[in-house]
């Protein structure tokens, strides 16, 4: 797994839409949180620290009309202690999401390993002072405790009220090119490794059956038994992909494996829900989006058009009658 770097802006809006200075607030209406997460996207990325082959003018105009802030730690160079340290606000050593001397994650959907229960989350504090909760996007800080159903790390167990989002993270297994896997990543020779094995191994029963060794019937079974032996751990490579690339609304699995390439789109759009069908009662909302995080996608509109390819960030004009330029975040939508 790519180590990963990630940058966190906070918003804080009052309501939907942001209020006109000259309406005063009442001290009785609570403010309306929204913090964005984005995986793997740099300081140096965005035009308001200084970019100037990359366009980012929301962000920039945020940063212009709101705080902009020069100074970041991040408690861990990995998806799942960064995760697990912002959301408590404690070092993620402390939960156990972080080991001495080497990086730690969730590497499998099907792990039993994640944030402890009895970790204070922000949206659970949140929630207790009567805040409506909801994280959209990426979790990646376990499910199970000890079988598929218990659900004991799962994001509604730890204060939110509405999850839509993967469990896990966006593999290279879940990527457009279906060859590249976590596994081939490790050991790119992988399957070079496993065709030898098998050719070694085929050789090796053949002159067995020569000297007298084994008998007709006994090589057959070898050869069906080295087959089985070796096939193992390609179908398990290749199963990762539905196993690991999952996408859920709350506890039920909507789409298995997961089409990467309108993901942000449909991120956004349950957000926008959430935010409309909010308006009765204070919220946060955590949007933990999965770009720019390896594996890369980009929708077939926009392939081939950005000066910095999949990792880029364009302006782009539409057709249509919209007239309007429409902002391409890393060729996410």
């Amino acid at each position: 797994m790519k180590v990963t770097v990630i940058s966190v802006l906070l918003v804080l809006i009052g309501g939907c839409a942001q209020p006109s200075l000259a309406q005063p607030q009442t001290k009785s209406k609570k403010p309306n949180f929204v913090l964005l997460m984005v995986d793997d996207l740099g300081m140096g990325d965005v035009g308001c620290y200084g970019n100037d082959t990359i366009r980012t003018p929301n962000m920039d105009s945020i940063a212009k009309q709101g705080v902009k802030l020069s100074q970041h730690v991040v408690p861990a160079p990995l998806c799942t202690p960064s995760r697990a340290a912002f959301i408590t606000g404690r070092h993620p050593i402390r939960s156990g999401m972080l080991a001495y001397g080497r990086l730690r994650m969730v590497p499998f959907l099907a792990a039993t390993a994640g944030l402890p229960s009895n970790e204070t989350t922000f949206a659970e504090s949140l929630k207790d002072v009567g805040y409506r909760t909801a994280l959209i996007g990426k979790w990646h800080m376990g499910m199970h405790c000890s079988h598929s159903k218990d659900y004991c790390h799962h994001p509604l167990q730890q204060g939110f009220d509405y999850f839509y989002g993967l469990p896990l993270t966006n593999l290279r297994d879940c990527g457009e090119d279906t060859s590249r896997s976590v596994v081939t990543a490790w050991c790119p020779v992988f399957y070079e490794n496993i065709g030898w094995s098998v050719i070694l191994t085929v050789s090796f029963i053949f002159v067995l059956l020569k000297l007298g060794f084994v008998k007709k019937r006994g090589f057959i079974t070898l050869i069906v038994a080295s087959f089985i032996f070796f096939a193992l751990p390609i179908i398990i490579t290749k199963g990762v992909r539905v196993m690991n690339c999952v996408l859920m609304r709350n506890y039920e699995v909507v789409e298995q494996p997961i089409q990467l390439e309108n993901v942000t789109l449909r991120l956004t759009k349950e957000a926008t829900q959430f935010i409309e069908q909010s308006q009765s009662e204070p919220f946060v909302l955590f949007m933990s989006y999965v770009k720019v995080h390896t594996a890369l996608f980009s929708s077939a509109k926009f392939k081939g058009i950005s000066r910095h390819g999949r990792m880029g960030i364009i302006l782009k004009k539409p057709t249509g009658a919209l007239g309007k330029y429409c902002l391409l975040w890393r060729n996410w939508v």
